[in-house]
């Protein structure tokens, strides 16, 4: 049961985004074994569906370029990240870049590419059974124990931890 604007670009999510979560969930319902368990990723998946229209919305006042960036850093949340590509991808230079994205969503360009890793880090530890080291060098964090206590810092909980009172 995917949301209505799970596909539809005007209500927030790309079918490039959409379309790969989608199929996580549906992988998640197939190795459920009880309703219960079908439930919670149900649960999930409008929460997480929910948010990210969400976040759209806020992108409202955001210039083409900024959300273009956001866009690219969701879909690229597991490549190597850097601000020339960035740049590239959007049509700004890497200094101007970094300064509209400062302006007009009030971070930095890299504290949302780490923002989006840990929201991407959470979901597949709810929702698969891949080990930490695995999460992590798809994240291109230097070690295991570097992406843990960076985690630690987002989430106040060990990926353990997290993966242990989320469980799907």
């Amino acid at each position: 049961m995917l949301p209505a604007a799970a596909g539809n670009r005007q209500s927030g999510q790309s079918p490039e985004i959409a379309y790969p979560l989608s199929g996580l969930y549906i992988r998640s319902a197939d190795h459920a074994t009880n309703l219960s368990e079908l439930q919670k990723i149900h649960n999930t998946m409008l929460k997480d569906f929910s948010q990210r229209v969400h976040k759209h919305k806020l992108k409202q006042g955001m210039s083409l370029q900024v959300k273009l960036c956001h866009d690219y850093i969701q879909m690229h949340v597991t490549d190597s990240l850097d601000l020339d590509t960035l740049a590239d991808a959007v049509g700004y230079s890497k200094y101007y870049l970094c300064h509209k994205f400062q302006e007009e969503t009030g971070m930095t360009v890299q504290k949302y590419i780490h923002q989006e890793r840990m929201e991407y880090a959470k979901q597949q530890l709810r929702l698969t059974k891949e080990n930490v080291q695995d999460i992590s060098d798809r994240l291109h964090y230097c070690n295991p124990s570097h992406f843990s206590s960076r985690f630690r810092a987002y989430t106040g909980m060990t990926p353990k931890e997290y993966r242990e009172k989320n469980i799907q």
